[in-house]
């Protein structure tokens, strides 16, 4: 058990034989970080939670490069993601207090005492990170350690505060635990000093392998929006008009871009700003620009994100996304079409020839009234011909059969244009007892023509 009587600082650090402190050494335009005999350890505060991290390896180079007539603040970081220490500088002084800096730079650091963070700002908003200060350079000469303790007042007299190292699982990932606060998750990482529960308990949505993760914003997030993964642990807005981008979950608190914060890859989510007004059960999609649509809006892809519980409640659980066609397809356009192996894609061609003796053309009925029988007319004077049904959702289902109107000869001389499509058996359609569903979609129809 690791216990300090301070907050946010350097607890351990290399000294010289007149015990001051000496963990740094000028290297060219770089300064080494010096660990032998002495470890360096430091403390960084994060809300309730203090984190202990120990370098224990010399490291050359660990910050710069400098230039002179410059000074700099050296800092250590913790990826909120990832855990993985890194060290970094800035040229503006850090500032302490309990409310923001008035018109501040972009890289200023501010520890917020209030919250108990450290945070910069990025030109838009204040972020907030996992980081402590080593020392100041400068001129490219002095080095001005901090000194052993607090570097933001909190601390130094007989209070005691318990700081665990990082817990990793066997992929060496930092596990997370989650805890909800209103509407809101609160994830922090779990550490040595961290009290886990057994089943029932008050933690007991403890979890290694949450459904609730962190990301960093890529852009400007409200709330309760779908979002997708834009780059690796990065996620921005999920968008019906973008069919590389699968939704991967929502937003459990506003995210503003550079900004680690929770999204919610499955489970319940209740919010006061929903009042829907479909029975329990009925599927969400994903809108334009995030949103969440009661409906799919036939732009690029159709994507379920989940289904409506209560009038504010709903359970997150995003399914496969389904593609409509690349190009502008309409009944009548005769198109060759085929399925993209690498994306799913309905994809169309132009012109095309089967190898053999066939060529392929292509028909798309667009069924918009439901209906129990789809009629069908491709005009193609085309007896040899394959079927693929989609419905409304873009998913591909299984008619009960495929008819001609017409009788076909042994020789095939007679050609049909004219296909059923059946939901039910059509000799039972009279029977009331009988199911009829009725279907809205598409049929994507292949024409194999004899050269």
């Amino acid at each position: 058990m690791a216990k300090f009587n301070f907050r946010q600082g350097i607890a351990r650090a290399q000294t010289d034989s007149t015990k001051n402190l000496s963990f740094l050494k000028k290297h060219g335009k770089y300064l080494d970080l010096i660990v032998q005999p002495d470890p360096t350890v430091f403390v960084i505060a994060q809300g309730d939670y203090n984190y202990m991290f120990t370098e224990n390896v010399t490291v050359p180079n660990a910050w710069g490069p400098f230039n002179v007539n410059i000074n700099y603040w050296l800092y250590w970081d913790v990826d909120l993601i990832t855990g993985k220490l890194t060290r970094g500088i800035t040229e503006l002084q850090p500032f302490t207090d309990s409310a923001a800096p008035m018109r501040p730079k972009k890289d200023q650091h501010w520890f917020d005492t209030s919250e108990m963070v450290m945070k910069i700002w990025n030109g838009v908003a204040w972020i907030g990170k996992l980081r402590v200060f080593a020392a100041e350079f400068q001129n490219g000469a002095n080095i001005i350690y901090y000194p052993l303790g607090s570097q933001v007042g909190v601390g130094g007299g007989s209070k005691e505060y318990a700081s665990g190292s990082l817990v990793y699982d066997t992929n060496h990932n930092p596990a997370i635990i989650t805890q909800r606060v209103g509407n809101c998750f609160n994830s922090r990482f779990v550490t040595t000093e961290t009290p886990l529960h057994a089943q029932f308990s008050k933690l007991a949505n403890f979890r290694m392998e949450s459904s609730v993760n962190q990301a960093k914003g890529y852009e400007n997030i409200p709330e309760f929006y779908a979002v997708a993964y834009v780059e690796p642990n990065t996620i921005g807005l999920a968008s019906c008009t973008d069919h590389k981008r699968p939704a991967i979950g929502i937003a459990s608190e506003n995210i503003s871009r550079g900004e680690v914060r929770s999204f919610i890859t499955k489970g319940f989510v209740r919010s006061e700003q929903w009042n829907f007004t479909e029975p329990a059960g009925h599927r969400l999609y994903v809108g334009m620009g995030g949103l969440i649509e009661t409906k799919p809006i036939p732009k690029q892809s159709i994507q379920e994100i989940g289904i409506i519980i209560d009038p504010q409640t709903i359970f997150v659980n995003p399914r496969e996304m389904k593609y409509y066609n690349a190009g502008s397809v309409k009944s009548g356009n005769y198109v060759p079409t085929y399925v993209d192996i690498e994306t799913g894609e309905d994809v169309i061609w132009d012109t095309g020839v089967l190898p053999g003796t066939f060529k392929i053309l292509g028909y798309v009925h667009n069924q918009v009234k439901p209906a129990n029988v789809w009629k069908v007319n491709y005009s193609g004077d085309v007896y040899h011909v394959m079927v693929q049904v989609f419905n409304e959702f873009n998913e591909i289902i299984m008619p009960f059969t495929v008819k001609h109107l017409s009788n076909i000869s042994a020789n095939q001389n007679q050609q049909s244009t004219d296909i059923e499509i059946h939901f039910s058996d059509p000799d039972l359609v009279s029977n009331p007892n009988i199911s009829k569903p009725e279907i809205a979609g598409k049929a994507l129809i292949s024409l194999f023509v004899q050269d």
